[in-house]
């Protein structure tokens, strides 16, 4: 008897301590707590563009197919490619579309209402080969050193005149600075704020403008009528929680001119158009001390799980 009554004293101290020890922890961290000590992911929001930001040559062959007024097809068009977008960040990023939201009519107002639209060059992506690599370069040095010379002896210029530049070995023209997209510009310094605040986001596409043109040929034929294509071009501003512009760019691809099915241009090349934009999303790095800290946690998450279902 005096064995049992013992044990049973001797479970009950260790239980108090145990309890003990674990009220006297700073922080229980739970499932939910270790996976927000994960390093931060973005929280992505998608914003369609204004509806008056919409062009298509597309529209009429549309119109005449599937009978549905302008707006509408605007409309379809709008959505589709603020769903592909979101489609193309599944896996990678969480993310919401603003145009899918309950409020999103007030929201997107307030939002439209806050931005304004510049035109601004479209950034240069240069496709690095190892093999020509030097030869580029030598040939890039070449043509500044020419371009210096020529400049040296001229008048000097005004420091808000876009001057010349090599692009990809060549010399680009004073009067051609190259393409340009729509860029976002916030007016609003309260916008982002508030948007963060109410969605828990940290990470802004901005969809500028959809232009669906179609690409002139100099040749006038039959064939060429034939194999003639349209052009879709979207512009973006992607945006940060810190109302920093983080990348603006614009996403192309070209369709033959005899689709005019809405749901495969929506299906297949507005996917294109939503990974080029996708792409463009900076990826987040985990640095050493993040991980061994993940690691950590993690571990200690398991600990107390199992403390947890062992009492």
């Amino acid at each position: 008897m005096k064995y049992f009554i013992v044990l049973i004293s001797l479970f009950s101290f260790s239980h108090s301590i145990a309890q003990n020890e674990f009220k006297n922890t700073k922080k229980v961290e739970t499932d939910q707590e270790a996976y927000n000590a994960e390093p931060k992911k973005f929280n992505i929001m998608i914003v369609p563009f204004d509806y008056k930001m919409y062009m298509s040559s597309l529209d009429r062959e549309i119109a005449v197919k599937t009978r549905l007024t302008y707006p509408q097809i605007r409309d379809n068009m709008r959505y589709g490619l603020a769903n592909q977008l979101l489609l193309a960040t599944k896996g990678s990023h969480p993310a919401i579309s603003l145009i899918e939201s309950d409020s999103s009519y007030d929201d997107l107002k307030y939002i439209y209402n806050s931005i304004g639209y510049k035109y601004k060059l479209v950034p240069i992506k240069e496709e690095v080969n190892v093999e020509t690599d030097t030869k580029i370069d030598k040939l890039k040095n070449s043509l500044t050193k020419l371009v210096n010379k020529k400049q040296s002896g001229s008048q000097p210029r005004n420091s808000e005149y876009n001057s010349g530049k090599i692009n990809n070995g060549q010399v680009e023209s004073y009067d051609n600075p190259g393409e340009r997209y729509m860029h976002t510009s916030i007016h609003n310094p309260n916008l982002i704020p508030t948007l963060q605040l109410k969605y828990q986001t940290n990470l802004y596409i901005f969809i500028n403008e959809l232009d669906i043109e179609e690409v002139k040929s100099k040749e006038s034929s039959k064939i060429n009528t034939l194999n003639s294509s349209r052009r879709i071009k979207v512009h973006y501003t992607i945006i940060d929680e810190k109302s920093n512009d983080v990348y603006g760019s614009s996403a192309t691809t070209e369709i033959p001119s005899y689709i005019s099915d809405m749901n495969k241009i929506i299906n297949i090349y507005f996917k294109k158009i939503a990974e080029q934009i996708c792409a463009s999303v900076p990826s987040v790095e985990i640095n050493k001390n993040e991980a061994a800290k993940q690691k950590s946690n993690q571990k200690k998450a398991d600990i107390q799980r199992d403390q947890i279902l062992n009492y």
